[in-house]
Order: structure tokens, then sequence, then C-alpha cells
């Protein structure tokens, strides 16, 4: 198994662990900053969510399909949120079969928020084929 399934259970709600780099390498922002700023939900108590003076990965709420963090934009762009892990943990596999008749591993690899809820249908209807891609079985 990948080393990421041994620190991410199912959507890693409760990961904190230590990793601050997207999958695309770039660096996480302090998570102070994104709620001082209000990106984040308008929180008023992020201590709630193991959020605090650090840039570490997270999933406060377990609203997004893994740990994530705020990686800084380039000079066109503002924060925005990025993926550190590809894959949830391998108990969110059930041994459920694939409902779609051609289903590719690629994509069963979360990117980007901007391509998560096409992420999730395939994770939905190619089981699969997804815990196969993430090192479950």
């Amino acid at each position: 198994k990948q080393w990421y399934q041994r620190r991410v259970r199912e959507n890693g709600e409760d990961y904190s662990g230590t990793t601050s780099t997207t999958l695309t390498g770039r660096t996480c922002m302090n998570w102070n900053q994104i709620v001082l700023e209000g990106e984040l939900y308008q929180e008023t108590t992020p201590g709630e969510y193991a959020l605090g003076n650090h840039n570490m990965c997270r999933n406060p709420r377990g609203e997004k399909a893994v740990p994530f963090c705020f990686a800084e934009g380039d000079k066109t762009k503002s924060a925005t949120v990025s993926f550190c892990f590809a894959y949830p943990g391998c108990d969110k596999c059930t041994g459920a079969p694939d409902r779609l008749r051609s289903c590719n591993p690629s994509d069963c690899r979360y990117v980007d928020e901007g391509s998560a809820s096409r992420t999730d249908y395939y994770w939905k209807n190619c089981h699969a084929t997804c815990c196969a891609a993430a090192g479950c079985t």
C-alpha cells in the first residue's frame, strides 16, 4: 500500500499529519492567514478543526474528499484550494463493483477542486477500479 493510506482514513477529516505541499508541489499557506482573511468558511473557532499557526494539510469538517490546503496563487490568481492527497483512505473501499463498463484508473485521482465532483462520480461508479488505483486491493 502507498504511504498516504497509512495516514489518511476515509476522507482525512481526522488527518493531523505534517504534509504541507499540494499534489502539484505548491507550498501550503498558513491557516491563520486564511482564517484571518475570511477565506475559510468565515470560521471563528479554527482550533476546533486542528487549524492554527501552521500550513499542514487538513480537511476541516470533512467537507472535501481528501485533506487540502490553500496554496499561494501565481500573480494572476488568488489563493486556491489544492488537494494534498490523490486518494481517500483504503477504509473507503467497500468491495463494491464497478457500475460503468469502462473505468479508467486515472479518473480516480483527486487533482483539484475544479475536478472534484467529476472524481467523486468515478469513485461512486468505478469503485473497484478506484480502489485498485489507490493501491487498496
